[in-house]
């Protein structure tokens, strides 16, 4: 049993971006689950520290955007008491960086909110009159992982040589 002053710090690190972790069956996202509910077994305090970036390559193509609501939510659910959304420290040039912050930052205090009105503002707020055209490229990043079923998307594996990137897609962006 842990003291009152103790708070587990549980990483997603090794998980799969690409589903979410409550329900991906990637061998480390079901093993994480278990970490998480058996720490939760022994303390209300838990710490969750969670990747949200390509750390092999910021700049480049990390479709996780479907996965950040639901894994916020099921961190809640299983008691997380505090929770660090690392993404790209680097600063300016992050896939998506901005949007991915303002989401994150959106659903820390409220994880109900509702995704497509947060998209519809944020893109035309930050990009004005380019805005449908970035959504479109952002769309169909959001499609890349899902064509398949079967891509992982690991924080620390360039995701362009994990194949997810399709050369349709590219030439389509």
């Amino acid at each position: 049993r842990l003291r009152k002053n103790v708070m587990p710090c549980l990483c997603t690190i090794e998980c799969d971006f690409a589903h979410p972790i409550a329900t991906g069956k990637y061998r480390q996202n079901v093993s994480f689950r278990e970490d998480i509910k058996g720490w939760k077994a022994q303390t209300d305090r838990l710490y969750i520290w969670d990747y949200t970036t390509d750390y092999h390559n910021f700049p480049g193509i990390f479709p996780n955007f479907d996965v950040l609501q639901e894994n916020i939510r099921f961190f809640r659910a299983c008691g997380a008491t505090s929770l660090f959304e690392q993404g790209d420290y680097r600063g300016r040039g992050g896939e998506f960086e901005a949007l991915k912050s303002w989401l994150i930052a959106k659903w820390m205090w409220n994880p109900a909110l509702p995704e497509e009105p947060l998209l519809d503002r944020f893109f035309r707020g930050f990009y004005g009159k380019a805005a449908p055209y970035v959504r479109e490229y952002f769309d169909g990043l959001r499609r890349l992982p899902r064509e398949d079923g079967k891509c992982v998307i690991r924080c620390f594996a360039d995701v362009n040589s994990q194949q997810i990137v399709t050369d349709a897609y590219l030439e389509k962006a």
